[in-house]
């Protein structure tokens, strides 16, 4: 068992005495293993002259005999010597015979004591005094209970940043492992979710690269400050630069800054996670291909001012927390996991599904998009989209993606009824991609394409729409290596400013990936408290504490807004010192605009 510097801790603090026992145990352990050492090597010497001068007896006495052998000397004389040397001869070699059996096992078990000291008995032993004292630490430390205090001590950013893998995994054991999830957009964001989240659709990002390059995941409004100077990243921000007034530009700021909705400061200044789930059908980038960055709710909730529920969460659009986490210091990634699948196929260069051009652009597969549009030609399409509907209505209205695990053995109507379908697909028009063949299994995407059929429409977008969908839209990369394998590559070539803690998971499915990983690893202590025991942390987004930076952000952006429109200000001027006839009205100097005043 690896030593945990957790465990190592906590027995510290909770079981010193026991510890000391354990400690003495294993140091007799040890002594009496290294004292049995001392001693074989101490006789190892003895042993060597010992079979030197019994090597060199006999060779003595074998030089004799073949001496007497070939004397002259009488033959009764020699006949007596040579039985008597033969004899000793003999004696002596069964002696040698026996020290080198008794060196050999002597040289075994030394060769032992030096080259596998851990796996002599005393130090086995040894091993397992230690193992059996964490294990029974472990247990208590998971039973243990716990208050406020302790989840924020041991959910701080240092801490959990500081721990292995491991540990994080035994002090999940111990407190609430609910969590929350944000998927980044790293790759060709394939599909989208939702009307007003369609930034970046179609287009690459190295979003994940440049986060593990900070070592930090910020908020929208952290990463514009983080890659420019202030005053630029503001001004972007605000899209000053196709602002056509001062008074356009104005209202902007202060549309960001009164709300506290979607396109608020509060809004801006928060990083957003899903619980329970990755979002990655609403949020993320390469179907099949997500990296998500999770965090214990625990963490969230003792650590940071938050708006939502930590505890639990749909896949709706409403499972959407927003957490306030300063935007020049955002969260260290040390401190969460980032799961990544292992076998999705990649491009070696990029990382990415697709292929690529030189300006990062994917292209669409128009071989599987003319492949679909055949089944919309053929002639008996509206046959077929009526039998596909009302299969997919068998499992009480839910359609299942290409991917589900329970496609062919949870829902045995649904797969009986869909799978004829399937090899009509394959038979007819030589659709074997199931994400394909789920591109047009789909009710909402058979209703439109049965009504551009009646109207004779072009049923190009309804096709590209449901291949989005599925991740399905655009050329895949020709050669490729293992996602795994690309991101270790990766990681070696640009180390990350923290060391990251990476779940390599089986499968393409994020959320999946989260409940197995905790299902596999015994983590199944959840809380049902939304606050996670810790109400006073929770705001609301329009509060002090969601919107700490605001002012500063306006000063910075007024100060912008003025230096950009001079002339609004002379305009100012010109009808603070005018009357409604034309008439000069001489200005008192407090009346005048501060920027004139001398």
């Amino acid at each position: 068992m690896a030593k945990s510097q957790l465990m190592r801790r906590f027995s510290k603090e909770q079981a010193p005495e026991e510890r000391q026992r354990t400690a003495e145990a294993i140091k007799a352990s040890r002594s009496e293993h290294f004292a049995r050492r001392a001693e074989v090597e101490a006789q190892m010497p003895e042993r060597e002259k010992e079979l030197a001068k019994k090597l060199l007896g006999l060779t003595e006495l074998s030089n004799k005999l073949d001496q007497l052998n070939s004397s002259r000397l009488s033959e009764l004389a020699n006949y007596f010597k040579i039985r008597k040397m033969k004899a000793d001869l003999v004696k002596g070699q069964t002696s040698y015979d026996e020290l080198e059996r008794q060196h050999a096992i002597q040289s075994a078990e030394h060769k032992q004591l030096v080259d596998n000291s851990h796996m002599a008995p005393k130090m086995q032993e040894a091993a397992g005094l230690l193992d059996k004292f964490y294990a029974e630490q472990e247990a208590k430390w998971t039973n243990a209970e716990y208050s406020k205090e302790d989840i924020a001590e041991n959910f701080s950013e240092e801490h959990l940043a500081s721990l292995s893998t491991d540990d994080y995994i035994k002090l999940l054991k111990r407190f609430p492992n609910n969590m929350v999830a944000h998927v980044t957009r790293q790759g060709i964001r394939d599909h989208v979710g939702m009307v007003f989240h369609t930034a970046g659709e179609g287009a690459y990002t190295d979003a994940f690269m440049k986060m593990t390059a900070d070592g930090r995941l910020r908020s929208p409004l952290g990463v514009y400050m983080l890659e420019k100077e202030k005053d630029e990243a503001v001004a972007e921000y605000l899209h000053l630069e196709n602002a056509e007034s001062k008074e356009q530009a104005q209202q902007r700021l202060d549309n960001l800054l009164s709300g506290s909705d979607q396109g608020s400061y509060a809004d801006s200044a928060a990083i957003h996670f899903a619980t329970e789930m990755a979002a990655n059908h609403l949020y993320g980038s390469e179907e099949g291909n997500e990296v998500t960055i999770i965090y214990p709710s625990a963490y969230i909730a003792s650590q940071y001012h938050f708006n939502g529920s930590l505890a639990s969460g749909d896949s709706s659009y409403w499972n959407d927390q927003w957490v306030w986490a300063n935007e020049e210091k955002g969260m260290d990634l040390a401190a969460g996991l980032i799961f990544i699948p292992a076998e999705t196929p990649v491009n070696p260069k990029t990382g990415s599904r697709y292929e690529l051009d030189e300006k990062m652009e994917p292209a669409i597969d128009t071989d599987s998009l003319e492949k679909l549009k055949q089944v919309f030609v053929s002639d008996d399409f509206l046959t077929f989209a009526k039998e596909a509907k009302t299969a997919l209505k068998t499992g009480n209205d839910y359609e299942l993606k290409w991917n589900d695990p329970k496609l062919e053995w949870g829902y045995k109507a649904y797969w009986e009824a869909v799978k004829p379908l399937q090899d009509k697909l394959i038979t007819e028009f030589g659709i074997t991609d199931k994400r394909l063949q789920f591109s047009l299994l789909d009710s909402a995407t058979l209703t439109s394409l049965a009504i551009d059929k009646d109207n004779q429409s072009n049923p190009t977008h309804v096709i590209t729409e449901a291949m989005k969908k599925n991740g399905v839209l655009f050329k895949e990369a020709k050669e490729t290596v293992k996602s795994k394998d690309f991101w270790e590559n990766y990681l070696k070539e640009h180390p990350s400013k923290t060391p990251l803690k990476i779940v390599f998971y089986q499968g393409t499915d994020p959320t999946e990936a989260i409940h197995n990983w905790r299902r596999e690893n015994g983590l199944e202590k959840r809380s049902n408290d939304e606050n996670i025991g810790f109400p006073e942390r929770r705001v609301q987004r329009d509060s002090p504490e969601a919107n700490v930076g605001a002012e500063r952000f306006r000063s910075i952006a007024q100060k912008i807004i003025d230096e950009r429109w001079p002339e609004a200000q002379a305009k100012t001027l010109e009808e603070h010192v005018y009357d409604t006839d034309g008439e000069l009205i001489p200005p008192d100097d407090d009346d005048l605009p501060p920027p004139l005043l001398k």
